[in-house]
């Protein structure tokens, strides 16, 4: 089971992956895999993920910026709960590194993503003009009482 695991999380982390990465000047967008590794002095096997971002040579994660760790990181995490099939996935602050453009992008693949696997996406952010994006959202906030939340359906 995991060897079939892998494999799917690896085929899906690619193809997720490019699809995020894609842009006009390079339409087959980056490109991320699992690969196995075994240490010299443990002789033991690890899972290691490479993610090499559109028009870079780099395979090293940390290389990459901020906005491109959250992205190779989001495909990672959208691949396992392909597999899995979680009935939600929560995410805080994803955007915190990424320009508007990424964040938009993200945001939009997000919601078709969660459309076709059938998961309700939770998305914490501080930059409102994404929420717009998005058929329901619900503010939290502080108040005099307490907190309350106010609930927007589009």
């Amino acid at each position: 089971k995991f060897e079939f695991c892998f494999k799917t999380i690896s085929e899906c982390v690619n193809l997720i992956y490019k699809e995020i990465t894609k842009t006009l000047s390079n339409p087959l967008g980056g490109t991320a895999f699992l690969n196995f590794s075994i240490d010299k002095f443990s002789k033991l096997e690890k899972v290691i993920y490479i993610a090499v971002p559109s028009l870079r040579k780099t395979n090293d994660l940390v290389n990459l910026s901020g906005g491109e760790k959250t992205i190779a990181s989001l495909a990672l995490i959208m691949a396992i709960n392909t597999v899995n099939k979680p009935p939600i996935l929560l995410t805080d602050e994803l955007d915190y590194n990424l320009d508007n453009w990424h964040s938009e992008k993200i945001t939009k693949y997000l919601i078709k993503w969660s459309e076709k696997e059938k998961v309700k996406i939770y998305v914490i952010t501080l930059k409102l003009k994404f929420t717009l994006l998005f058929n329901n959202i619900t503010f939290i906030f502080k108040n005099l009482t307490g907190s309350d939340f106010y609930n927007l359906i589009f």
